[in-house]
């Protein structure tokens, strides 16, 4: 479970939950407009997929030549700069210094942060969106981010972008790097200068930094009067609910029909590992010990024949034996979870604080990489082991014991 619980913590979504997203490939369709064939793609999904609520259309944006429709043809590059003093502290020739003054939560926290949190590269996973910058409008903000606040809504309708990251932002302006904005038919030129643009921003909050996918939202109007290029993408859909695999496959295979390629996106989250094995070693290791615990019972029983006999004949009641046998088998059964338990965990903690020695002195060496490494416990597991076991075998002790003393044979 700990390793669950470590990879968990690691996991990068390709989407916020409850989303899926098509787009198109628009390298696939080199020559072509693959954008031309969406709306027929958009009715495809929609009545093969449990969509709900209303779609967020984005567009890709780029500076220069369009390389996606014709593979001679070089891109220019758009880059959100970051200002100086906001990098990530554990980036540069100071990095290590840093996290070797950092414990494992610190360096956890900070990794968590605007500055650190999508230092680990720049690419988008979703379709050819560039740096996490997509063309967009209020569905978008709303549908796919949540960033439900009329401020960023208002500012894509007066042509401000809206960043998601603080950590790019400086007195509410940023800064685009823009290279290739006047190309010539084959792309940008070798001399050409890199165009520096600032421009006044929305700011999301700090919680939006981590929004997989995107990272700056750019009004149609403002890219246009950059001088950069748009063309349609695709779409963000919310669901009802995780399609199932066969649904997803259902409508890859419809979609592959369309006019132009495509990429469908599922979002499921983490993919929780079975349990089924652990359930197993809980049941064996429940009857191992009612098992021993009845011969352990039984031993003790022929030992107290005598004192049994002796309360018989004081006018103890039947149930009493019962009660006793019952009574002895779940704590020699409660000690035996106990002392098993006991012996398993101990030692898988000591495994997993050197595990996580291990992880922090690597991290010392490679500050971004992670030293997370959570001890968690199946504590059901433990539970029913610790309460159900003893119980089950008393229960059992108890109703396999007679309650009335057989007649001692008289010696011949």
């Amino acid at each position: 479970m700990s390793l669950n619980a470590e990879e968990r913590f690691g996991y990068q979504p390709t989407l916020k939950p409850g989303t899926v997203a098509l787009m198109v490939d628009a390298f696939a369709d080199q020559g072509g407009h693959p954008e031309k064939a969406l709306p027929a793609l958009r009715r495809t999904l929609e009545h093969t997929l449990p969509v709900s609520g209303g779609r967020a259309d984005v567009d890709r944006v780029w500076a220069g030549g369009d390389c996606y429709a014709r593979e001679s043809v070089e891109c220019g590059s758009i880059e959100l700069v970051r200002p100086k003093g906001n990098e990530c502290p554990l980036i540069g020739p100071d990095g290590a210094r840093i996290a070797a003054g950092l414990s494992a939560a610190e360096h956890r926290d900070l990794m968590r942060t605007p500055r650190c949190v999508d230092s680990a590269g720049p690419i988008s996973v979703i379709g050819d969106i560039d740096d996490r910058m997509v063309v967009g409008d209020a569905r978008l903000l709303r549908d796919y981010i949540g960033l439900r606040d009329p401020a960023a809504e208002k500012a894509l309708a007066e042509g401000r972008p809206v960043l998601l990251n603080p950590a790019y932002a400086r007195n509410g302006r940023l800064t685009l790097k823009i290279t290739g904005l006047h190309s010539g038919p084959t792309g940008p030129r070798e001399d050409q200068k890199a165009t520096h643009v600032s421009l006044a921003t929305y700011t999301a909050p700090a919680s939006y930094a981590d929004t997989p996918g995107i990272r700056l939202v750019l009004p149609a109007v403002l890219a246009h009067r950059l001088g950069l290029h748009t063309a349609p993408s695709g779409s963000f859909y919310p669901v009802s609910r995780t399609p199932t695999r066969a649904e997803q496959r259902r409508a890859e295979s419809e979609l592959a029909h369309g006019d132009a390629a495509t990429n469908l996106y599922v979002e499921r989250g983490y993919p929780e590992t079975d349990d089924s094995g652990l359930l197993v070693l809980a049941v064996f290791a429940g009857i191992v010990t009612i098992g021993a615990a009845a011969i352990a019972t039984g031993l003790a029983k022929a030992d107290a024949e005598a004192d049994l006999t002796t309360l018989g004949a004081v006018g103890a009641p039947p149930r009493v034996r019962r009660f006793y046998t019952g009574f002895q088998c779940g704590v020699v059964a409660g000690m035996g979870v106990v002392l098993g338990m006991v012996t398993g965990v101990v030692p898988a903690v000591a495994l997993r604080l050197a595990d996580g020695r291990q992880a922090l002195a690597h991290m010392r060496e490679d500050p971004m990489s992670s030293s997370y490494t959570p001890i968690e416990l199946p504590w059901p597991t433990l539970a029913v082991l610790a309460v159900g076991v003893p119980v089950l075998a008393g229960l059992l002790a108890a109703l396999c014991t007679r309650s009335r003393l057989l007649a001692p044979r008289r010696a011949t």
